[in-house]
């Protein structure tokens, strides 16, 4: 069995996101051109996806993986602002319902689509939520808290893939997707860091938060925390290519171009370690628990071999560490472990702040929930809500970090017992799948894997209930 992870086209996707990134950039400055990129962008996905429904699944997955909130290109229409991640997303959904009725398509994807029980019984209950929220809050109320459910209506095109090479073309596209995450994060840190005064700070930060891609924090003395969300899939890039050069080192598959894999452990290891992102160390650190217990009781990796493969990512941690304190000259303090230790970080305060009053608010309809648009008034000390324009740090959100509390919230106890039952599904079939022979086993069990980290993560990160989860979840769907 022999995986190239570097084909041609994977190399043309990597100078492809550059592209993109750039016209997403000048499109900022000169929103005049911003209407033609977006016009070309969904154009080519619904060309592609009428084509081959796949490519279309694929460029769509490429912008999750890239962008986040999907917000780098976005386009008003009648007064309402449209993002790239919605253009995307109808293209795809569009040729969807083209290819669902096509040679008798139809009947193959419902007969895939009941035997998950689970799923059925999940999307009858955020039925229930988006009828709930438009009865108590209206559509201005509730649509965008439910506006990400929608998603899910992409549910038939990820059954109706029949490509043997999904899940290596995937893994192909978020390798090359994380290493560009890793410049973009580094870039980021060394311009800030730096103070590069030649370079328009102010516009770089504007651009960075008004497409929503992130957020560049101030720590300590010349050091920046850069976050993306969608630094979690390099989180998923990370296990992923950990398991399969483990596998080769084992020769049980053969890794064309393996210096691309044993670069890319390095640099999603680095971006998630700029991410400051305490939620991700902690979902890294227990998937790669499991991961290690996969290994050994699935696919037998001697114990020995295991002990060297921690040692080998204990090494790489501390050469991590030196190479971002290298890389923004921060030496005066130790950045790593005051960022664990710290309990009064703005994020940290409101998660905190969140926790009793949601706790509340669900004891009083545990079972049905309240719908989407349910909001929450708390008070908290973060510096962001608690300012001269609100003294009291008095707040009220239907938003909320702790993501399982926010889907019980909004769609009671039976809807999130429904989804955790279509996760445990998931999770059971391919990680039972991923012990047999073949890189589509092996790449599927490493999915359901990224699919429990982010299933980990979003006990403090709203993920699962976003496409950014959604997304992942739906990959592991993916049963060719």
């Amino acid at each position: 069995m022999n995986i190239n992870l570097l084909t041609n086209w994977a190399k043309k996707l990597f100078w492809i996101l550059i592209i993109v990134e750039s016209i997403s950039f000048w499109s900022y400055i000169k929103p005049e051109l911003m209407p033609y990129a977006f016009a070309l962008l969904v154009t080519a996905c619904l060309i592609a996806s009428i084509k081959k429904l796949e490519w279309g699944i694929y460029i769509l997955l490429s912008e999750i993986f890239l962008s986040s909130h999907g917000r780098m290109f976005s386009l008003d229409i009648l007064g309402n602002s449209v993002s790239i991640r919605q253009g995307l997303f109808a293209a795809v959904f569009i040729a969807s319902i083209y290819w669902l009725f096509k040679n008798g398509n139809f009947k193959l994807v419902w007969n895939k689509f009941i035997e998950y029980k689970s799923l059925i019984f999940l999307l009858v209950f955020v039925g229930i939520g988006i009828f709930q929220g438009l009865i108590q809050y209206g559509i201005a109320g509730s649509f965008f808290d439910w506006n990400s459910y929608l998603f899910l209506a992409l549910i038939p095109a990820f059954l109706l893939v029949k490509s043997p090479s999904f899940y290596l073309n995937i893994t192909r596209i978020i390798f090359i997707v994380a290493n560009w995450l890793f410049i973009k994060t580094y870039i980021y840190l060394y311009i800030f860091s730096h103070q590069i005064n030649w370079l328009d700070l102010s516009l770089l930060y504007k651009f960075f938060r008004d497409t929503r891609v992130g957020e560049i924090t101030y720590v300590t003395q010349n050091f920046y925390r850069i976050f993306m969300p969608a630094q979690i899939f390099a989180v998923i890039a990370f296990l992923l290519v950990l398991l399969l050069l483990v596998l080769y080192k084992q020769k049980k598959l053969r890794l064309k171009n393996s210096w691309f894999a044993y670069l890319t452990i390095f640099t999603t290891s680095l971006t998630v370690m700029a991410s400051f992102s305490r939620s991700n160390w902690l979902g890294l650190f227990i998937a790669l628990i499991f991961l290690f217990l996969y290994l050994l009781f699935k696919f037998k990796i001697p114990k020995l071999k295991l002990s060297a493969a921690i040692i080998m990512l204990l090494a790489i941690l501390f050469i991590n560490i030196g190479f971002m304190y290298t890389w923004t000259g921060s030496w005066q303090q130790n950045i790593v472990s005051s960022r664990i230790d710290s309990l009064d970080e703005a994020a940290f305060s409101s998660r905190t702040a969140q926790l009793k009053p949601l706790t509340y608010e669900i004891i009083d309809s545990p079972v049905w929930g309240y719908g989407f648009g349910k909001s929450v008034t708390y008070r908290s000390d973060d510096p962001r809500i608690k300012n001269e324009d609100n003294t009291s740090g008095i707040y009220t959100t239907s938003a909320f970090e702790w993501g399982y509390l926010d889907i019980w919230l909004k769609i009671g106890l039976f809807g999130l017992l429904a989804y955790l039952g279509i996760i445990y599904t998931l999770l059971r079939r391919n990680l039972k799948y991923g012990q047999f022979e073949g890189e589509k086993g092996i790449l599927r069990g490493g999915f359901a894997i990224g699919l429990l980290v982010v299933c980990i993560i979003s006990i403090f990160s709203p993920y699962m209930n976003h496409p950014l989860g959604f997304s992942i979840l739906l990959i592991n769907m993916v049963n060719e």
